[in-house]
């Protein structure tokens, strides 16, 4: 079981994340300056109905971009609108 700290940590990193990206295309390195495990944190957006893509930009850096919520039946994160 995580911890309610471990839950909090994780809710502001996700919101962080998807915040950055709402604001424009961010590439891993910007992300990776956000939240050191920001793949975790994209791979719970998109579970939560988010659409993220990734393009490779080239020597191992990949842009990613937020396209849209998937369906509106997904719940919205906590702080999230």
């Amino acid at each position: 079981m995580v911890d309610t700290d471990e839950q909090t940590r994780r809710r502001s990193a996700k919101v962080r994340v998807l915040d950055a990206l709402r604001r424009g295309p961010q590439t891993n390195v910007d992300l990776n300056a956000i939240c050191y495990r920001y793949g975790a944190r994209i791979h719970e957006l998109r579970a939560a109905g988010y659409v993220i893509t990734r393009t490779p930009a080239g020597r191992g850096v990949f842009v990613y971009r937020v396209e849209r919520r998937e369906h509106q039946t997904a719940l919205p994160l906590a702080g999230v609108r």
